[in-house]
């Protein structure tokens, strides 16, 4: 699965026509000898150039987990980073997150379930992580019910990846 997001990462930096909204994604992996399976729901920032991504990931053979991939290189010494979120007009809030190479990963399930909520019912999402410059910015979430419910879908077979 790590190869096939890798693709759609350079696919999208070179091919991405659609400037001005974000682009979001569905992605299911079977292993066709042992049926284990990896699914995961993506979201890419609004631009034309190197986009920061929102990953939720479940693997079976890990606990689900929440990844931001920024477009630009953290500088810290820290381990751990709180990320502030906004969807539409809601009041901010931030979410502590690990620092673990070159990205941000939350395996808070409580954090997960929550974000997928407001994700569904948002039109607009800005992030920014401490300490470091810029924000990121998502919208036209709107356009994404149906990635979001074949993950929704896809989760109740899929034990691991207890989300709603």
């Amino acid at each position: 699965m790590k190869h096939k997001l890798l693709l759609f990462l350079m696919l999208f930096t070179f091919g991405h026509l659609n400037a001005g909204s974000s682009l979001f994604f569905y992605e299911s992996d079977e292993d066709p000898f042992t049926d284990q399976k990896d699914i995961g729901l993506g979201i890419f920032e609004d631009d034309t150039g190197d986009s920061t991504l929102i990953g939720i990931y479940c693997n079976y053979d890990s606990e689900p987990y929440i990844i931001i991939v920024p477009d630009r290189d953290i500088y810290t010494s820290e381990v751990n980073l709180n990320v502030t979120f906004r969807f539409d007009k809601k009041e901010p809030f931030e979410h502590s997150f690990i620092f673990f190479e070159g990205s941000v990963v939350s395996l808070d399930l409580d954090f997960i379930k929550s974000f997928i909520g407001d994700l569904a019912m948002a039109n607009k999402l800005v992030a920014k992580i401490q300490d470091q410059d810029g924000y990121f910015e998502f919208t036209d979430l709107n356009y994404t019910k149906s990635e979001m419910t074949k993950f929704k879908s896809a989760t109740y077979s899929f034990p691991q990846c207890d989300l709603y």
